[in-house]
């Protein structure tokens, strides 16, 4: 199967809620197991229309979306107009929940990691940014990026074990 990562990164009004009109798609980001793409989208305030044409083009290059509680980016990516209807789509949250036997309803990235033995996410962003209130769009942008790209990192390494315990299980 063809598959690429895909996270997004918003503003946090009622935790980034996508369908509450005051948030914003500030970035796009995916990963296909060899190169990162990150689209600025609303994170500066330039003309994102160019980067939504290539993050469709990119995403319909795959056959499967992949994500960690994927459901969230889908609504972002949705709202603000890509299309994802051909895709086939695995999330890596949901995928644990059965996998584990139903015993955990929501795990978490970070705790999905930890039990495969891979590295944390970076908590730079939650710690020193979103916990006290600052807003993504105020988060310097390479600290936002590194971020964003660890996220996918481990997203796609999860992706990778959950297919080998699928297949052996």
């Amino acid at each position: 199967m063809n598959s690429i990562v895909l996270d997004v990164e918003t503003t946090i009004t009622n935790k980034g809620n996508p369908f509450d009109v005051r948030n914003r798609l500030c970035y796009i980001g995916c990963y296909d197991g060899d190169d990162y793409r990150l689209f600025d989208i609303e994170y500066s305030n330039s003309n994102y229309r160019k980067e939504l044409n290539e993050v469709q083009l990119l995403l319909d290059s795959f056959d499967c979306i992949v994500g960690f509680n994927l459901k969230f980016d889908l609504h972002w990516i949705k709202r603000y107009g890509i299309d994802f209807s051909k895709h086939s789509v695995w999330d890596c949250q949901l995928v644990q929940f059965i996998l584990d036997n139903q015993s955990t309803p929501y795990p978490s990235l970070d705790g999905v990691a930890a039990g495969y033995g891979l590295d944390s996410k970076l908590s730079v962003v939650n710690d020193e940014y979103w916990d006290r209130g600052v807003d993504t769009p105020e988060i310097p942008r390479t600290i936002l990026e590194d971020y964003l790209k660890q996220d996918l990192l481990l997203s796609w390494q999860i992706y990778l074990i959950q297919l080998k315990r699928i297949e052996n299980e």
